[in-house]
């Protein structure tokens, strides 16, 4: 929160995180403030996305009523009152929403769900909780992920995708993205094929390959030209939507638009039929936690 310009925001990572802030972050944040979120870039330096409400009314209910801090205080955050005063259940549903911003499902030899923290309170009351629900610590592995995901649910989509890779084919490659990782789902590919393949040359085509993803999603039921396709995806610069564009172009995804808007594009059959497996998958990574996808 930044107290001097009112602002309410919340940055995630570009590109994958834009699907949790599209149907996670701001529907819950419209529903709770009755106010729309806005989408932008979190700064020119980051590969990020931003939910923000900008109102002086949101942030000193936060900051008076609520007590939580305002600026650059992580370092000595804790459970606030409030939230130990509901009791066991509501300790859990706060857990839920911090471990959407700083936590996360991690892939490798030995999966984990791992979240962190500066503040040495925080890291302390949530470690006891841990400890009490699977046996862990901030560190959560093995048997232990199934009880703490059981008690204290995953919202982000993209670490839902992870852990349900992970839980269905016990394995989960690292350094994947939401693009391969629907691809586990459905079965279109197996873990096998990621493994082996971890340079940064195969992590770079992976990034882009989750970027092509989202340019095509938000052209699937309207074609727009590079300016529009940049504001609804929050894309990185209108060069980098061109160059996604252009390389959907190639792999025969993308066609020029026949509706009559100049240089607009929309999705060929080949386009439809990816959205319509990613939607599939979309609804497995849903059913993990209804309440809170649209």
């Amino acid at each position: 929160m930044q107290h001097s310009s009112c602002i309410y925001s919340i940055s995630q990572h570009y590109p994958d995180e834009w699907f949790g802030g599209k149907f996670v972050l701001c529907p819950l944040l419209s529903k709770i403030y009755g106010i729309s979120p806005r989408f932008r870039k979190s700064s020119p330096r980051r590969i990020g996305v931003c939910v923000y409400l900008n109102s002086r009314a949101v942030v000193l209910f936060k900051c008076r009523i609520l007590g939580l801090s305002s600026g650059e205080r992580s370092g000595s955050v804790s459970i606030p009152s409030f939230v130990k005063a509901g009791g066991r259940d509501s300790i859990l549903r706060f857990l839920e929403g911090f471990q959407y911003a700083d936590g996360s499902f991690v892939c490798a030899n030995s999966p984990c769900v791992r979240i962190t923290t500066s503040s040495l309170k925080l890291a302390t009351e949530i470690d006891a909780t841990a400890n009490e629900i699977s046996g862990f610590s901030l560190r959560i592995t093995g048997e232990g992920i199934r009880q703490w995901v059981r008690f204290v649910r995953l919202l982000n989509p993209v670490e839902v995708s992870k852990f349900l890779v992970w839980n269905t084919l016990s394995e989960c490659p690292p350094r994947l993205f939401l693009r391969q990782c629907v691809s586990l789902l459905l079965g279109d590919v197996v873990p096998a094929d990621f493994l082996t393949r971890q340079s940064d040359e195969d992590h770079k085509k992976r990034f882009l390959g989750s970027v092509d993803l989202l340019t095509l999603f938000v052209l699937r039921n309207d074609s727009l030209n590079a300016d529009g396709l940049v504001t609804e995806s929050v894309a990185r610069s209108r060069e980098a939507a061109v160059r996604s564009v252009k390389r959907l172009r190639r792999d025969g995804f993308l066609r020029n638009s026949l509706c009559g808007k100049p240089s607009s594009y929309s999705l060929s059959s080949k386009g439809v039929e990816l959205i319509e497996q990613f939607e599939e998958a979309w609804e497995i990574i849903r059913h993990e936690n209804p309440k809170f996808f649209h």
